[in-house]
């Protein structure tokens, strides 16, 4: 009887880790991470604000910019070429619409 429990156990985990794999979900996303990405998708298509290399990049360049330290891409941390590219992106992004956010701000105050 053990080895029935044992044996239903690893069927399973094994059922459980078939089940977890991107190709054995009908309905998987195109974009299955990082690297995985379409290697000429870096237009305005979605995937690009999927790509945690970007969403990381974005989040980088608002934090710097709200402290107002000066911009500074450090993309070494991402292992891919695309990656860095992407991280580069987002933080440009996220750093010019947070100076410019700030800029309006102040702006409009002065008018006052």
């Amino acid at each position: 009887m053990k080895k029935f429990y044992l044996f239903a156990s690893m069927l399973a985990m094994c059922a459980g880790t078939a089940a977890m794999l991107p190709g054995a979900r009908p309905n998987a996303s195109p974009f299955g991470g990082g690297n995985s990405a379409d290697k000429n998708s870096f237009g305005g298509d979605s995937s690009r604000h999927n790509s945690g290399a970007y969403r990381d990049g974005l989040y980088l360049g608002r934090f710097t910019a709200e402290r107002g330290r000066p911009r500074n891409v450090v993309s070494g941390r991402w292992a891919t070429t695309d990656n860095r590219a992407l991280f580069a992106a987002g933080y440009e992004r996220g750093y010019g619409e947070s100076v410019a956010t700030r800029a309006a701000a102040h702006g409009e105050g002065s008018n006052e």
